[in-house]
């Protein structure tokens, strides 16, 4: 693997921001009343329809399909109803109960949709079910533990399941994280599902040494398979390659479709936030953003494969993420830098007033003597572009500040608030921002990345159409700040829709959000 080095500044433009790109909000979908249960995770689009993964799971309404038609947008029609909802709970046996829906595919072709299906506890095997467009049951196939993320080959022959495999309750069981192919190329009720598991041989490096910190510091010491969970599955546009993201331990994977194997699985190193360009907002009642001897983990989330002038690349949103398992048994995250102090424990690097506030890994840094040599805080509050390499990935993009100062630029008021309250400056100390989806599309000839931000809100664009020298392109918030909950909040998917594919024969961008419940349909205009 080549080793990642920090970016230069002149990698990061941070003082011109246009209005490029802008956005208005044409379409609504609620699909379950504001904090009753949620979450909507993730939509599809397909010949005017949403199909959602409404993983809402109360008395009265259970985790679903939700099929919305939205043709009415051609007639300025806003807010749209369920057009059919499928709980999916009928198509398991009757010993078996639903967790959650983690995510939903509509196939190229639109023969089927793919749904992926937790079930509870999450340490059992999941599902993923085949549906046609109108939720009519298919086939289903059994694939590992906690399916989290799904993507379908563009020939629409196979599925590839990114099985997280999360620890159950008290660490008693902990399956391993593995992808799953689900081979359709003899029929959809003929498939076969073949498992990949992680090759602990490709374990090396900077991954192998974050890997075993974790393992000394969990009481169940997991193997490298159980501690790496699979998190986000994207595919190459040749369909032979699928691209993993591996959050916890800021890594990515390249996986060999047609082989059934993985190439590499390389960590993408971390990020110097005592960097001018990697500067960030810690204190506990500011918005300077300051440098400090912390190196953040990138933890990526949503992950996009692109490729441009012959090479490909990978574009990743870091929100960031701590394994919690509980007080008694292991919390990450439970300790900010002047927790760790006042606790007694001794960190060998310069801590500011500002930086008392951050939290960072319990585990990560420490030496043998249990002193903390550096300290890692959680996601990089950015998105990264990589090259694609022959042994690994090479990081030639990461928008350092950026989210942070166009957020502080555009809502100042609201800096850095949380996707429950508004209170400026309450992520701070934890995540910032917390990028956590990214979509691409392309409108008259440019190529754009649209960045959604799951805490204060809003979707970031940059052109991206020289895939190296990525320009800042617009910020738009569906949110409305006027109280804590309100407007879509809690972004966690994106999706693209060509203007050619549109209702209204204008590009869109869709977005899921957990903590509103609800869909929003934004119309993308550029000046």
């Amino acid at each position: 693997m080549k080793l990642l080095s920090t970016l230069g500044a002149a990698l990061i433009a941070v003082t011109s921001y246009s209005s490029e790109i802008t956005m208005e909000k044409i379409g609504h979908y609620q699909g379950a009343p504001l904090g009753n249960g949620g979450p909507i995770d993730i939509v599809d689009y397909y010949k005017d329809t949403l199909f959602v993964a409404n993983g809402t799971n109360t008395e009265n309404q259970k985790p679903s399909l939700d099929i919305v038609n939205i043709n009415g947008l051609k007639n300025k029609e806003k807010n749209f109803k369920l057009t059919k909802r499928i709980e999916v709970q009928k198509f398991l046996k009757s010993n078996e109960i639903v967790s959650d829906i983690t995510c939903i595919k509509v196939s190229p072709n639109g023969n089927f949709l793919a749904l992926s299906v937790a079930l509870t506890p999450t340490t059992e095997k999941g599902y993923i079910f085949l549906t046609d467009l109108k939720g009519e049951y298919i086939a289903h196939y059994e694939v590992g533990s906690l399916p989290d993320n799904l993507a379908i080959t563009p020939d629409g022959y196979k599925i590839i399941v990114a099985n997280e495999g999360e620890p159950g309750k008290g660490l008693k069981v902990d399956p391993e994280g593995s992808i799953s192919i689900i081979d359709l190329s003899q029929g959809l009720t003929q498939g076969k599902v073949l498992e990949v598991k992680i090759d602990e041989t490709l374990i090396k490096g900077e991954l192998k040494k974050g890997l075993d910190e974790y393992i000394l510091a969990s009481p169940h010491k997991p193997s490298y398979s159980q501690a790496l969970e699979p998190e986000y599955v994207s595919i190459d546009k040749n369909g032979k390659f699928a691209y993993i993201t591996f959050q916890e331990d800021s890594a990515i994977g390249k996986l060999d479709i047609d082989a059934r194997k993985f190439i590499w699985i390389e960590s993408m190193g971390t990020k110097d936030h005592s960097k001018v360009e990697n500067s960030f907002a810690i204190g506990k009642n500011s918005s300077e953003l300051v440098t400090a001897n912390v190196f953040g983990m990138y933890q990526p989330d949503g992950i996009k494969v692109i490729n441009q002038n012959g090479n490909t690349y990978l574009i990743t949103a870091n929100e960031g993420d701590a394994r919690d398992y509980g007080k008694e048994l292991l919390v990450e995250d439970n300790y900010t830098i002047g927790k760790l102090l006042d606790s007694g424990k001794k960190i060998n690097v310069p801590v500011t007033e500002e930086m008392k506030n951050l939290k960072v890994s319990s585990f990560r840094g420490k030496n043998d003597k249990g002193e903390y040599d550096k300290l890692y805080s959680f996601g990089a509050r950015s998105f990264s572009i990589l090259k694609v390499e022959k042994d690994g990935i090479k990081l030639v993009f990461d928008s350092g500040n950026q989210l942070e100062e166009i957020t502080k630029k555009h809502l100042p008021e609201y800096f850095n608030s949380s996707n429950t309250n508004i209170k400026p400056y309450s992520r701070n100390g934890s995540k910032g921002p917390e990028p956590e989806d990214v979509e691409i599309g392309t409108i008259e000839g440019k190529t754009y990345a649209f960045i959604g931000l799951e805490r204060i809100g809003g979707i970031v664009t940059f052109d991206i159409s020289d895939i190296t020298n990525p320009v800042y392109a617009g910020f738009f918030s569906g949110r409305d700040y006027s109280e804590d909950i309100k407007g879509d909040v809690g972004i966690e998917g994106l999706k693209f829709v060509d203007a050619d594919k549109s209702p209204i024969k204008k590009p869109l961008l869709i977005t899921s959000n957990e903590i509103s419940n609800s869909i929003g349909i934004y119309e993308i205009k550029v000046k």
